[in-house]
């Protein structure tokens, strides 16, 4: 780290920016202080060197962290106020087109004010692109790594909320916006399909066009991560071009042809943070070229790193810039030290590698580093971890390239008029890479289940060790002698053995109980999965399907409501997620539900064993009482007020309010908070 401060600066500065973010400032002043006090403490040399840089960090973090408080709590003093609003559609919903992102201003005193707003019951159809102009209440203020400054609105639209026209100027962002929108609609409209999904995903960062059949596929083979635009679809379209644009015979050429890749790419994406990160260490590189000099890529992943965290601290917290940020840093530091051991095991096999084979170790070499560096961060954002990735991303990568080259082409071509048809053959072609994709993570899915879900935090603290271990067993394995080496090698294979296997013997005879910030619960036990409230909006519906993706949730699936649900909405639960039986408490449109479904029956006070050993009733209006494993949930419409003054008789083991507040009895267990923002329960079987 002494010979890159910059680097070094980058490393301290968002370990004491995340210490502070999420452990206040108090404890944050704490670690800086122990972790200043260790460096000082240090023999003069190299390693002395880095407390200066240590103390620069740990201010420069203070200064940032404290800018973004006091921008969070000005913006928080518009609570429960209506202001008139005036900005652009952002983004569209793709499970519910109610609910969208505009950028605008809102007046601040004498002046206004540029914010980014979430807005949800949006009645007119909008694009993306289009100009809106009204009154707002202001429901309150967020942290937002996408956001400008890392602050959003969350609000309603009042009265006079209309579109209105384009004001005078030059509003890139917004133009940007409505290509992205009518490129995606083109694209999609011209041939739908699950491989037309996939270039949608990787060309302008839309995955909401695949079912959750497809996406269980690629969770379970380790690739949906390439739906996510970030640095390794740029590192690939750069790796294409550099060879492609040498026919320039300049080094400026070349360089200057990258940026506009780079950054026209993180455009179709929409400046997602996971592209801007690497688009930022990109456009470094490249610079370095232009100005002559050597270009150090961990010092252009610091700088990104660095910038990207003044300029909007809750970017450290978002899953796709930590995807990225891992991803490459794994990359940086193991692939050198694991190709010399591939290489010298194919030598002492079968004689020195060709360019063929180097090509192959060299990709397996990435490939792996790239998994073990997001390991913990796909525990930690996704719920789950799969091996199959280690295998499946490298014949994926070819397969990437020719979707990326082929479709980015393809929509290009496209938005010109004179050259509409020669993209759509284009893009035709990069549905045929995109279809092999398909098939290769179907092939995969057929394969003995090597995903895991993480279900406990003991669980993540193994994956950090696990990924940090087999670093080090790269970087120190071929300095260390024989018997450690093995030492090492063994841990490292038990500590792998011990995440992985831990969840399916500990739930073996027990039941989990999931609740997340809605309310919703999930009971997973061995006979199947109980869903208490899950919501029946598209927003709510596709929140489910993902949380039964990460906790491998078990068929039949039951589904029960404590008051009567939307009748379309239960319909189109039964659509996509086909539960086995439904149940909702008496109402005038459940006859209609049982009429059009023959899933779906009312919910009485007696006891229903809807799966072996599970039983549902509804003891009181508004509640539904839930029997698992010898324990009984409670999931209620009632608020907190309302349960603290009439508690029931007979006091549950778990009880959930309608705003997801929980409420354990003697028999609940510890609660084991998640960082996906569940709450999990484990609840041991008391019955014979």
């Amino acid at each position: 780290m002494t010979k890159r401060p910059l680097f070094a600066l980058s490393v301290f500065f968002l370990a004491e920016l995340a210490a502070l973010q999420l452990w206040g400032r108090n404890t944050g002043f704490a670690a800086a202080g122990a972790a200043l006090l260790l460096l000082a403490c240090l023999p003069r040399g190299k390693a002395r060197r880095l407390f200066p840089l240590a103390l620069l960090a740990c201010l420069g973090a203070l200064g940032a962290f404290w800018f973004h408080q006091e921008r969070l709590e000005s913006w928080s003093r518009l609570t429960g106020t209506t202001v008139p609003f005036t900005g652009w559609l952002e983004e569209v919903s793709p499970y519910d087109p109610g609910r969208v992102t505009l950028l605008g201003r809102v007046p601040w005193g004498d002046k206004e004010r540029q914010v980014r707003l979430t807005l949800s019951g949006m009645e007119e159809p909008a694009a993306p692109g289009q100009w809106f102009s009204g009154e707002l209440l202001v429901l309150g203020a967020r942290e937002d790594g996408d956001a400008p400054g890392g602050v959003s609105l969350t609000g309603r639209a009042g009265e006079g909320w209309e579109p209105v026209p384009a004001p005078e100027g030059f509003h890139p962002l917004a133009k940007l916006a409505a290509l992205r929108w009518s490129l995606s609609q083109r694209i999609w409209e011209r041939r739908p399909g699950e491989d037309t999904a996939v270039v949608l995903a990787m060309i302008v960062s839309r995955s909401g066009y695949l079912s959750r059949n497809r996406l269980a596929e690629l969770n379970q083979a380790g690739l949906r991560h390439l739906l996510v635009v970030s640095g390794l679809h740029l590192a690939l379209a750069t790796g294409w071009l550099r060879p492609l644009s040498r026919g320039l015979g300049s080094r400026i050429g070349v360089a200057a042809l990258g940026l506009v890749c780079v950054w026209g790419m993180a455009g179709l994406a929409g400046f997602s943070p996971s592209v801007l990160r690497a688009a930022a260490m990109t456009s470094l590189f490249l610079l370095g070229q232009l100005l002559f000099r050597q270009a150090d890529a961990m010092t252009s992943l610091g700088a990104a790193g660095l910038l990207l965290g003044l300029l909007s601290p809750p970017v450290l917290f978002r899953a796709g810039w930590q995807l990225t940020f891992a991803a490459t840093l794994g990359i940086l530091v193991g692939t050198g030290p694991l190709f010399v051991l591939l290489e010298s095991c194919w030598t002492a096999r079968f004689g020195p590698p060709g360019k063929g084979a180097r090509w192959a170790l060299e990709g397996l070499a990435a490939t792996v580093c790239a998994q073990l560096g997001v390991l913990p961060v796909l525990a930690c954002r996704l719920g789950s971890v799969t091996l199959w990735g280690l295998v499946t991303t490298l014949p994926a990568i070819p397969l990437a390239t020719g979707i990326l080259l082929l479709g980015g082409a393809g929509a290009l071509f496209l938005a010109l008029p004179f050259a509409a048809p020669l993209g759509g053959v284009l893009l035709d072609l990069a549905r045929l890479p995109a279809r092999l994709l398909l098939g290769l993570a179907g092939a995969a899915a057929r394969l003995p289940d090597l995903s895991f879900p993480v279900l406990f935090p003991w669980q993540l603290a193994l994956c950090f060790l696990l990924s940090a271990g087999a670093f080090c067993c790269l970087m120190l394995g071929p300095r260390l002698p024989p018997r450690w080496g093995r030492r090492l090698l063994g841990g490292m294979l038990s500590l792998a053995a011990l995440t992985l296997v831990s969840p399916g013997l500990i739930l073996r005879d027990a039941a989990l109980v999931s609740v997340d910030a809605s309310g919703a619960v999930v009971i997973i036990v061995p006979e199947g999965t109980v869903v208490l409230d899950a919501g029946t909006g598209p927003w709510e519906r596709q929140a489910l399907s993902e949380r039964l993706i990460r906790y491998k949730g078990k068929e039949p699936l039951v589904a029960a409501f404590s008051r009567e649900p939307s009748w379309n909405g239960v319909l189109y639960l039964d659509q996509e997620l086909s539960p086995g039986l439904v149940r909702c408490p008496p109402g005038p449109d459940t006859s209609l539900l049982m009429a059009q479904l023959p899933t779906c029956r009312p919910l009485g006070e007696e006891r229903e064993e809807v799966l072996p050993g599970v039983f549902l009733s509804s003891p009181w209006p508004g509640t539904v009482l839930a029997e698992a494993a010898g324990r009984k949930v409670l999931k209620s419409q009632a608020a907190y007020a309302i349960i603290n003054r009439s508690p029931p008789e007979e006091l549950p083991d778990l009880w959930v309010d309608r705003n997801g507040r929980v409420y354990s009895g003697p028999g609940a267990g510890e609660s084991l908070p998640m960082v996906t923002g569940d709450t999990n329960f484990i609840f041991r079987r008391t019955g014979p």
